[in-house]
């Protein structure tokens, strides 16, 4: 899970188009696995304040890459879900 969430960061500071003035955003851009009680936590976040900004303003395609992770989550999830049940 934390490698998909990976993937799609390092996709987001390869291929976004902002230009990278600072440097911050394109590096606070990361993947982090977290616990919450019994469950496993894992974030892709760009972590700079005016990053929503960015992606409002289409320069970022943030949104379309927490999809494309979340639907690989699940399919992995899923395929582990079924090996287990068909032993």
């Amino acid at each position: 899970m934390l490698n998909l969430a990976s993937q799609g960061a390092t996709h987001l500071q390869q291929t976004d188009s902002y230009q990278n003035r600072t440097g911050n955003l394109r590096s606070g851009t990361q993947a982090l696995l977290s616990y919450a009680g019994d469950a496993v936590v894992v974030d892709l976040e760009m972590d700079e304040y005016y990053a929503s900004f960015v992606n409002r303003l289409g320069f970022s395609s943030f949104d379309s890459v927490v999809d494309t992770v979340k639907d690989e989550i699940t399919k992995g999830i899923s395929a582990m879900g079924e090996k287990i049940v068909s032993g």
